[in-house]
């Protein structure tokens, strides 16, 4: 129920109006601020740490403070949040800020429980992603630059070009042989060894997206097949997502295991693999925030972005990006702008 955003509304209402609740976060600390001070002095003073000590060693300021509807906020903004937090009474940053903690969108769906409800049933997750791109996925950018569609892919970008392994990713790949009208784009290509390694997901299920996912890697199975003399292995990533995150190590183990067997030594995998998931999030940053002239004129400067088509098929993580964007549609109008002037210079 919590996080169906139509009952969770409704939910919400009706328990603040039984308990008789107008205000939540800030609104109660400036309501109530003279008293949530005077919570936090008394909880340093005395050394507690939970509610049920603060009512045994400050009973009057616990009465005045529990008469009051919004209570349990003022001991929480107070520091005394006790062993359960309920987050029905969280403003939307409150809650926002609360599933900062986590490093990215799978990890707060995975481990977050309350919070990634609470952030469903409310509707916040676009606006968690606009407060913190690191919860955008889809999306990543490497150390060296590199743009990368998921951690597994992020994470294997990284590690190829710390170790100095030459590799294309998701880099147009037409061989000789190959007769397709457009060339194929490979997640990893070891162009030396004449090999593609490609991280795929699970398949099975009965969803549409996951119908067509199947269809998409079966169609590229049989493309690698009909090429003679290349290789290509499928390794599914799954596996190595668990309740805890992205197990890096043992993922990166698999990888060079592939690829020694194929004749590529990409070096060895660090104990430590934490610096592997570094996300530069100043390009997330730049496309959510900068205004619309720079970001123009950056698409059309830098990537020659010639109109709404070139968008479309070559700027797909860009476009989920700035679909966040409460200017989004002045973009897009803008692009089709100079979709319709090239076309005229061009006629």
């Amino acid at each position: 129920m919590i996080s169906d955003p139509a009952c969770y509304q409704a939910y919400r209402r009706l328990k603040f109006f039984v308990e008789g609740i107008q205000e939540v976060g800030d609104q109660v600390r400036a309501k109530y601020g003279d008293l949530i001070e005077e919570v936090s002095r008394a909880r340093q003073v005395s050394g507690v740490t939970t509610r049920t000590k603060f009512s045994r060693k400050h009973q009057r300021l616990y009465r005045r403070i529990t008469a009051i509807p919004e209570s349990s906020t003022i001991f929480r903004l107070g520091g005394l949040c006790g062993g359960h937090s309920d987050f029905f009474y969280f403003s939307d940053d409150e809650l926002i800020h609360e599933a900062s903690a986590y490093a990215s969108m799978t990890e707060l769906k995975n481990q977050g429980g309350e919070v990634h409800r609470h952030i469903k049933g409310r509707e916040l997750e676009s606006a968690l992603m606009r407060a913190h791109p690191k919860f955008v996925g889809h999306f990543y950018v490497g150390l060296n630059g590199e743009r990368f569609r998921s951690i597994p892919e992020l994470v294997l970008g990284n590690w190829l070009s710390a170790n100095g392994v030459e590799c294309l990713h998701d880099a147009a790949f037409a061989p000789p042989e190959w007769g397709g009208k457009r060339p194929l784009q490979p997640d990893f290509l070891f162009k030396q060894r004449n090999f593609i390694l490609e991280l795929a997901q699970s398949s099975g299920g009965t969803g549409t997206r996951r119908v067509k996912y199947d269809l998409r890697t079966k169609a590229k199975k049989a493309c690698y097949e009909s090429i003679p003399l290349l290789k290509f292995d499928f390794l599914i990533v799954d596996q190595f997502f668990t309740a805890n995150g992205f197990d890096v190590h043992a993922f990166l183990l698999t990888v060079r295991e592939i690829l020694l067997k194929n004749g590529i030594d990409p070096g060895p995998v660090p104990d430590n693999c934490a610096s592997l998931r570094t996300d530069n999030l100043e390009v997330k940053s730049f496309y959510l925030e900068a205004p619309v002239e720079v970001l123009i004129d950056h698409f059309v400067e830098d990537h020659q972005l010639r109109g709404i088509a070139d968008f479309q098929n070559y700027f797909s993580p860009a476009k989920h990006l700035i679909r966040l964007r409460p200017d989004y549609e002045e973009i897009i109008n803008r692009i089709r702008q100079i979709g319709r002037t090239w076309a005229r210079t061009k006629g």
